[in-house]
């Protein structure tokens, strides 16, 4: 599953890197032709003919407004494919992190079955099982409050059976703590 997650985490720099590049060449173009044009026009016409200084403005102006507009759809049909590419494979991650999900799931009850099954049938002949006898009927459930690991003795889970077993299972559980 973990090969999957990083799957699609590696498709990031292929889904954005259209959409950064179209970013990074109208940064550049501002910065670099724009407003070396505007200099440009500073430079030719400020003082001596403000007319023609201006109308070279409205040149560089609209020139950069045109080369924005067409940057700008590139931009919104690259971003609008970045957005349906990574809808696509976030989809498919997660439908790939589902089966391997689902297998597991699927595998695990699987073998919980089989171990029960085994565990029931392990007295009977033919049963297919290898533990035979390793089952134990006799399970008493003990509080973990009754287990003291700094004494040497416990509660003593024979105390009042009146017949011998042959197997006793302690299926020491965590409940709630004991009343006092």
């Amino acid at each position: 599953m973990e090969r999957n997650l990083a799957w699609g985490r590696s498709q990031l720099y292929y889904i954005t890197n259209p959409v950064i590049g179209t970013n990074r060449t109208l940064n550049n173009y501002y910065v670099g032709t724009f407003e070396k044009g505007l200099s440009n026009c500073h430079t030719q016409y400020n003082t001596t003919y403000p007319v023609n200084y201006t109308h070279c403005l409205a040149d560089v102006v609209s020139a950069s407004n045109s080369y924005t507009a067409a940057n700008q759809r590139t931009f919104s049909i690259q971003l609008e494919t970045a957005k349906g590419t990574s809808n696509v494979y976030a989809k498919q991650t997660h439908e790939w992190c589902f089966a391997v999900q689902n297998s597991t799931i699927t595998n695990l009850q699987r073998a919980t079955t089989l171990i029960d099954q085994c565990l029931h049938e392990a007295e009977k002949e033919g049963s297919g099982c290898d533990n035979k006898g390793y089952y134990c009927e006799n399970v008493l459930r003990l509080p973990s409050y009754l287990v003291d690991y700094k004494n040497l003795t416990m509660v003593n889970p024979f105390h009042g059976r009146n017949n011998t077993e042959k197997c006793l299972t302690l299926d020491i559980w965590y409940g709630a703590p004991k009343a006092v």
